[in-house]
């Protein structure tokens, strides 16, 4: 019983998260859903084209499932969220609040092939659950096997259409969001339980990104709200993303505990995996509900 009702719940999860991505889609214009799909479309040629190494030499295969065996239920739970956070960047590229740089999603080679192996495990098991019985030293031919079956359907037609290309990319993205959801949502709940008042700094790359601009007819009416100071006329100041200003002094230090703007609590990117998703998808959610209503 609580099985199918856990079964229940996580359908119910993934049917939440595809309708919110699919509902952000429909509010991109034709050009930009048109740059959005060939966009997906490498970066899932990139990941096959991955698999398909992987799976065809026996020692770099060895090699990745090492790698991928090594890593403690935390570091994978690591892995798969910087691996979403690769893919929900794309659907950001073309909104204001995805303008500015973070470092958060940068995986190595490695890691890149350990994720794409892990994932067409999870997927292979789904879909033939004794097929992973045999013995690890088999696993790469039958592996090999089915990724070929794979690409066979891949190529058959579906993927010369839109929905085609989007459709694998948004299942993907979702499986990997539940799982991001429920196992490293919960180690990010718990430390923000334990420090109360705990908070992100702004990524780097976001923070030297900043635009330095010059106050114009100030004349007393601009306040930099982290000090309450004036800022004078000509002075060069920063300017955030929505347009508030701050003295540099002041906004600096500000940014290297928290990521949010100290007047609307805008949110500039981080180099925190967690925090970035949960930053990344509340836009989208923002989206859609808009879109709704």
């Amino acid at each position: 019983m609580r099985s199918e009702k856990t079964k229940h719940t996580r359908s119910n999860m993934e049917e939440e998260n595809t309708t919110i991505i699919m509902t952000s889609l429909s509010t991109l214009s034709p050009s930009h859903l048109t740059s959005l799909t060939h966009t997906i479309l490498s970066l899932s040629h990139h990941h096959r084209r991955r698999l398909a190494s992987v799976l065809s030499s026996p020692t770099l295969f060895s090699l990745t499932l090492r790698h991928l065996l090594s890593l403690s239920l935390p570091q994978k739970t690591l892995l798969i969220a910087t691996h979403l956070l690769s893919l929900l960047h794309p659907l950001l590229l073309h909104r204001n609040h995805h303008s500015l740089p973070s470092s958060a999603a940068a995986m190595k080679l490695r890691d890149l092939d350990a994720v794409v192996l892990l994932l067409f495990l999870c997927e292979t098991h789904q879909l033939d659950p004794d097929a992973l019985e045999a013995s690890a030293d088999n696993w790469r031919e039958i592996l090999g096997a089915m990724c070929s079956d794979t690409m066979l359907n891949s190529i058959s037609g579906l993927w010369t259409c839109d929905a085609g290309i989007l459709m694998p990319y948004i299942e993907t993205l979702v499986r990997c969001k539940r799982f991001v959801d429920i196992m490293g949502g919960y180690h990010h709940r718990r430390l923000r339980g334990e420090k109360e008042g705990y908070e992100i700094p702004a990524a780097r790359a976001a923070v030297v990104a900043l635009r330095a601009v010059e106050v114009l007819n100030a004349a007393g009416e601009v306040e930099c709200v982290i000090c309450k100071e004036e800022m004078r006329e000509g002075r060069d100041v920063c300017e955030m993303p929505c347009q508030h200003l701050f003295h540099w002094k002041c906004i600096l230090p500000w940014l290297s505990k928290r990521n949010t703007c100290p007047f609307c609590r805008f949110q500039l990117p981080t180099d925190d995996v967690f925090s970035e998703i949960q930053r990344l998808w509340d836009i989208l959610v923002k989206t859609s509900e808009l879109h709704v209503a």
